[in-house]
């Protein structure tokens, strides 16, 4: 069921909103402030994990295996020198001393679970924290929530990297800037997931609206940028099967590893009214575009998204690329309104926040929603899109069937 979710979701974001005006009153946080950041962080990884093994792909895949090798090691020597996965799919470091770290709490694999989207939800408020004198807590918890959430109860080594990624930009974009800080972050997530690397691109936008990061700049050179930035990612994108074939064939390695990423012929789109919902949001940013900081650069990110869009849909697996700029939308869609000179302007921005809100709850009905009921004395399950892994959601730790 979906009903586990939303309680969820609503809890947290109640929090959210109460942090988020008492930290509009001052600066610093006093103790009050620090728990509802702790509930604000513990009330999903709670969730996550008292899930069944079944809610959530990589659960089967590698979790279970990587808990279990784990308790057979005698020391953190042999833990760092495991091999657990395979040579085809290789279980990073970071990851095996998170099941390690797990153990010394308990034997029960969920508390793996747990600590996977601790570690998740505790980047998202991070990040969200470090950027709040730009970004809204309870928008930017929206966002997440429904839009990312249920993807890390199935991708998750990856989202650890890119929740970790989002968070080493902030170091780039904040006034406190530190770039040896956003290296350090990255080299991190690299031993979450060897797929960071493609974090890389964050830099592009940030290099060549570089001005952004001190003041607001709406200029027609930047525009001309722009334009030229989307002409660029639009010819890489329908280049991309060639420039990957070629690529993969220069190892063997690499050949077997990943030449099923762009050889499957399973689809990974959602359909005309799915891409609408997925791709609605950023039309949203580029109407607000003049009342946020970081306009260019997020806007560069949201193009990269949406460009990479049609590769998702030929290629199933190459989700995983424009997953990296999708999580972005935590920080873009979460900007806080200036320059809101006068009522008309208030109220169309407050017109476009609404319909941001309902635009993603309609994603996430769509992409996630499953209804129960019976007919006929029989118990149904009616999901609105497809047959993702983590609904309806089920615990027997919490004695909820699904």
């Amino acid at each position: 069921m979906m009903y586990p979710y939303l309680f969820t979701f609503i809890i947290t974001l109640i929090l959210s909103s109460v942090l988020e005006t008492r930290l509009k009153e001052r600066s610093y946080y006093d103790i009050g402030d620090y728990i509802l950041a702790a509930l604000i962080i513990l009330i999903p990884s709670i969730l996550a994990g008292c899930r069944d093994y079944n809610v959530g792909t990589d659960i089967h895949f590698y979790a279970l295996n990587v808990f279990k090798l784990t308790d057979e090691y005698m020391s953190w020597d042999d833990a760092i020198r495991s091999d657990a996965g395979t040579e085809l799919d290789p279980i990073e470091i970071g990851y095996i001393i998170l099941a390690r770290i797990g153990h010394f709490l308990s034997d029960d694999p969920h508390i793996l679970l747990f600590l996977t989207s601790l570690f998740i939800n505790f980047f998202v408020f991070a990040s969200l924290n470090r950027m709040r004198r730009y970004c809204s807590f309870f928008v930017g918890e929206f966002v997440f929530l429904f839009c990312c959430y249920n993807e890390t109860l199935n991708l998750m080594r990856q989202s650890m990297a890119m929740v970790m990624i989002v968070y080493a930009t902030t170091f780039l974009l904040t006034k406190e800037k530190s770039i040896i800080k956003f290296v350090v972050i990255f080299i991190l997530a690299y031993f979450f997931h060897h797929s960071v690397g493609i974090g890389l691109i964050i830099l592009i936008p940030i290099f060549v609206f570089k001005e952004e990061l001190y003041h607001v700049v709406l200029t027609r050179k930047n525009w001309w940028k722009l334009v030229v930035l989307s002409i660029c990612v639009i010819i890489i994108s329908y280049s991309f099967f060639y420039i990957a074939n070629y690529f993969i064939g220069l190892n063997s390695l690499w050949e077997d590893r990943y030449t099923h990423y762009i050889t499957t012929d399973e689809s990974g789109g959602i359909g005309i009214k799915g891409c609408f919902l997925y791709l609605f949001p950023y039309l949203i940013l580029f109407l607000r575009r003049k009342r946020v900081r970081f306009t260019y650069i997020f806007l560069s990110i949201a193009i990269i998204d949406t460009v990479l869009y049609p590769l998702r849909i030929e290629f199933y697996y190459l989700y995983r690329i424009s997953e990296y700029f999708f999580y972005f939308r935590i920080l873009s869609l979460s900007m806080l309104s200036i320059k809101l000179s006068s009522t008309a302007v208030k109220k169309q921005d407050t017109i476009l926040r609404r319909a941001l809100y309902v635009i993603i709850i309609l994603f996430w009905l769509f992409k996630y929603g499953a209804i129960d009921y019976e007919r006929g004395g029989q118990h149904t399950i009616y999901k609105m899109y497809g047959d993702d892994e983590t609904m309806p959601y089920s615990s027997k730790m919490l004695n909820i069937d699904r």
